[in-house]
């Protein structure tokens, strides 16, 4: 249940290629781009979170000290870094004008409509995801009944807004989903001594380049994914597209830990391994540093016909954004603001 207090290389890695996807999909490159990436990008963090998760019978105090650390690491920042883009909204975007419907959202329904800080959902579906399924190990022992229970839950998160007309607040329907995901994770490691499993998590470089092919595929003949606002498609190949890149990607990024030794390639490989292991920041801050970045920027719009593309632009706003981002991470750990993501 618990994440490891020693870092590992490659989940960092695997973290920071999905803040990486998730920056991109905010600056908005395509939206074939945005499509592939929505498959994968946030449910591969629910997979993680349950490839790293523990037993309870390992938890301190029968899981109130995991719960505490859950509130401080997830619900701190949720409603720290939330009321500050609420503010930074009123001040500098709204000029002033009172919104009763943005702060009800933050402080009740969820982010979904406050343009600088959406990403925020993500923290507190992790968190009930979290919860819920240290609930179903205290109190469910057969494992049985353990996946007929998470099979519901999940299926009912995939559906609910197909058959009620409202969300459940803190985004606890796209934990219903997670949920799954995070099932799914805890299961492939308490079996990866198993060949199947083994050979899944061991692939080679050409079995990489051929499932990766095979998965693309997939998502393209898939509908639409979007966690966030529970947009799943074809259900079947949701979950099948969101596993199998979950699986690729920590492939790709054990190839990274290993073969990115030298050069550009150590410094991606630095930070890739920087922003994983301070996600939490990125996801909190990036949509804004994007908004800031992006007004600046629009003084090369009149030109991009001309010598610059959309693209490039893009790419030049994603390169500042992922800097800047690594600086405010320095800033915030180093400074009394560490308090924002639950370090007291």
């Amino acid at each position: 249940m618990e994440a490891r207090i020693n870092r590992i290389t490659h989940i960092d890695i695997f973290k920071g290629i999905g803040i990486l996807f998730m920056v991109m999909g905010h600056i908005g490159f395509s939206s074939i781009f945005d499509k592939w990436i929505h498959a994968f990008h946030m449910p591969m963090f629910f997979f993680i979170s349950g490839y790293l998760s523990k037993n309870i019978s390992e938890l301190h105090g029968g899981g109130r000290e995991y719960i505490l650390k859950k509130t401080k690491t997830l619900i701190v920042p949720y409603f720290s870094f939330g009321i500050f883009h609420f503010i930074f909204w009123y001040i500098a975007i709204n000029k002033m004008q009172y919104h009763f419907g943005l702060l009800k959202n933050l402080l009740w329904t969820n982010t979904y409509t406050l343009p600088i800080a959406g990403a925020l959902w993500f923290l507190t579906a992790l968190f009930f995801v979290d919860i819920f399924y240290l609930l179903i190990e205290k109190f469910i022992t057969y494992n049985s009944l353990k996946f007929f229970i998470i099979l519901l839950i999940s299926t009912f998160g995939t559906i609910e807004t197909k058959v009620f007309s409202f969300r459940l607040p803190y985004a606890i329907d796209s934990a219903f989903v997670g949920i799954g995901l995070f099932y799914i994770g805890r299961l492939i490691k308490n079996h990866k001594e198993e060949k199947i499993i083994c050979s899944l998590l061991n692939m080679k470089v050409l079995s990489i380049i051929i499932s990766s092919f095979i998965v693309g595929i997939l998502i393209f003949l898939n509908g639409y994914i979007n966690m966030r606002s529970s947009k799943y498609a074809f259900i079947p190949l949701f979950w099948i597209n969101a596993v199998l890149s979950s699986i690729i990607i920590l492939n790709i990024s054990k190839f990274i830990e290993n073969l990115f030794s030298h050069g550009i390639f150590k410094l991606i490989k630095s930070e890739l391994t920087f922003v994983g292991s301070n996600s939490i920041v990125y996801v909190c801050l990036n949509q804004i540093v994007i908004l800031l970045i992006s007004h600046f920027t629009e003084i090369l719009y009149p030109i991009r016909n001309e010598y610059l593309t959309k693209y490039s632009i893009n790419i030049l706003i994603l390169i500042i954004t992922m800097i800047l981002l690594h600086l405010l991470t320095f800033l915030i750990k180093h400074t009394k603001l560490i308090i924002f993501i639950g370090k007291f």
